[in-house]
């Protein structure tokens, strides 16, 4: 997705440059909105930052932006699911699934 940054970097940042987190505006997403809304909570919880950033949005999932949308940044046709179960992206998207090693 255009701008996305991951998890680590995000954080990095919050402990770097806190106040310009606050005024941003933040989207975690995942592959279909779960782990996204939890780190919602985190952020919204203050444990992350001094306080919760001003405008926080759940960004649900991959999969559900191949359907709704239907193109990523620099036209990546390949997804991540996080299970079979959610590997269900929309035509013409190739996906991998997560296994546990």
């Amino acid at each position: 997705l255009p701008g996305a940054i991951p998890a680590a970097a995000f954080e990095r940042e919050c402990l770097a440059r806190p106040e310009e987190v606050l005024r941003s505006i933040c989207i975690p997403y995942c592959t279909i909105g779960f782990r996204s809304g939890m780190y919602c909570r985190r952020l919204l919880s203050g444990s992350l930052l001094p306080a919760a950033p001003v405008d926080v949005r759940n960004g649900e999932g991959v999969v559900l932006w191949s359907h709704d949308v239907g193109r990523f940044a620099d036209g990546a046709k390949q997804l991540h699911c996080y299970g079979a179960e959610w590997d269900v992206a929309a035509e013409g998207f190739s996906t991998s699934v997560y296994t546990r090693g």
